[in-house]
C-alpha cells in the first residue's frame, strides 16, 4: 500500500529573507519551499517535503541555485 504523507523538514534560513529566497528559487528554478510566513510562523524556516517522486531532481535544481547565489 501507497503512503498517504511523506516526510518533511523546518529548516532554519541563516542568509536573509527567507521569503525572498522562496520567491526568487521557484522564479528561478522552478523548485517551490514555503516560506514558515505561509504556516503563521514568523520565523526564517522554510519547509521542504520529501514524498515527491521528482525529489533527486529537485535537490539537484536547489543544490544548482545555492551554487550560483550563495
Amino acid at each position: 500500500m501507497r503512503p498517504s504523507g511523506g516526510c518533511v523538514g523546518f529548516v532554519h534560513f541563516l542568509r536573509g529573507s527567507v521569503e525572498a529566497f522562496c520567491q526568487n528559487l521557484v522564479e528561478k528554478t522552478g523548485v517551490l519551499l514555503m516560506p514558515a510566513s505561509i504556516y503563521d510562523a514568523s520565523t526564517e524556516h522554510f519547509r521542504i517535503g520529501f514524498g515527491r517522486r521528482n525529489m533527486p531532481a529537485a535537490l539537484n535544481q536547489l543544490k544548482k541555485y545555492l551554487e550560483m547565489t550563495h
